[in-house]
């Protein structure tokens, strides 16, 4: 395993530490329902974001799965092989605990957002949807808000052309991050 990837799990690792600690403390001593109207909304607000930054790192390690689980890939070699699984999906099932219908959500967002590699050049293509990708990298969208624009403006390009979809994208997310 690389040092930056050992670094990555370690600090997600210490993350859910803090939260799991965060949210023993405040279930368990009723400290919700002690705070102002203003704190209970901040705190809504905080652990939204800390929501989204996490669906942002399942939606790219779900496009992680599935490049290592791809058809090109030798199916000795693919990782729903050595995990003894039919599919992404599973795969993602088994590593989180969500549903069948949460996992195929994620490698949906996955597949709008991804930013593949040239096989010829090895250069980083530029995702399908690059400015909703950059308001999920922010926090500012989610699964579910990333899947609510990227599913319709998908067939956009075969009816509209590329300048309208690019157009979309920047708008729907700009309009994402509150702007």
């Amino acid at each position: 395993m690389m040092r930056g990837m050992e670094d990555l799990v370690e600090r997600l690792e210490q993350l859910d530490s803090l939260l799991a600690d965060a949210t023993e403390s405040a279930l368990s001593s009723g400290m919700l329902g002690s705070l102002s109207n203003d704190r209970l909304l901040e705190a809504i607000a905080a652990a939204s974001r800390i929501s989204r930054r996490a669906e942002a790192l399942l939606i790219e390690s779900t496009s992680q799965v599935e490049d290592r689980s791809d058809i090109g890939v030798p199916r000795e070699a693919r990782l729903t092989t050595m995990l003894g699984c039919a599919s992404t999906t599973e795969v993602i099932q088994r590593a989180t605990g969500l549903s069948s219908r949460s996992a195929k959500n994620l490698r949906a967002a996955g597949r709008a957002i991804v930013q593949r590699v040239a096989l010829s050049s090895g250069e980083t293509l530029p995702a399908e949807f690059p400015a909703m990708r950059a308001a999920l990298i922010s926090g500012h969208v989610g699964v579910d808000g990333l899947l609510a624009v990227t599913g319709p403006l998908a067939h956009l390009v075969g009816t509209a052309g590329r300048a309208a979809h690019a157009a979309a994208d920047e708008e729907l997310a700009r309009s994402a991050r509150g702007g």
